[in-house]
């Protein structure tokens, strides 16, 4: 027997769709791309971005995974959670770099700033 949402459960949903949705586009991905690199159909995505269906963990960390960020965010959660997602997304790309790729990264950025 499947069991109704309640109102809590309705909400939510629909705010871990719009994180999908938002992540998504901040990385330039359409619904199909997303979709392929989950193992779903498109509809599906759009059925997650919209709270209609519920996004199980095990998916959702392929979403996450996708997107190149922490399941966490797409929760709600995570340390970076007050970050846009552009920002999550530079914070994620610099972690995946080495210390010597790290420092050149920040040394670029300084002189991006001071020009």
């Amino acid at each position: 027997m499947k069991a109704s949402r309640d109102a809590d459960d309705v909400i939510f949903d629909n705010e871990v769709g719009a994180r999908i949705r938002d992540f998504r586009k901040q990385a330039g991905m359409t619904q199909t791309e997303l979709a392929t690199a989950a193992g779903v159909t498109f509809q599906q995505i759009q059925k997650y971005e919209r709270g209609t269906n519920r996004v199980a963990a095990s998916r959702l960390a392929l979403i996450a995974k996708a997107l190149g960020v922490e399941a966490a965010l797409l929760l709600g959660g995570g340390a970076a959670s007050d970050l846009a997602p552009g920002e999550q997304q530079l914070v994620n790309h610099y972690r995946q770099l080495t210390s010597e790729q790290q420092a050149l990264a920040r040394s670029m950025l300084e002189s991006m700033i001071k020009a």
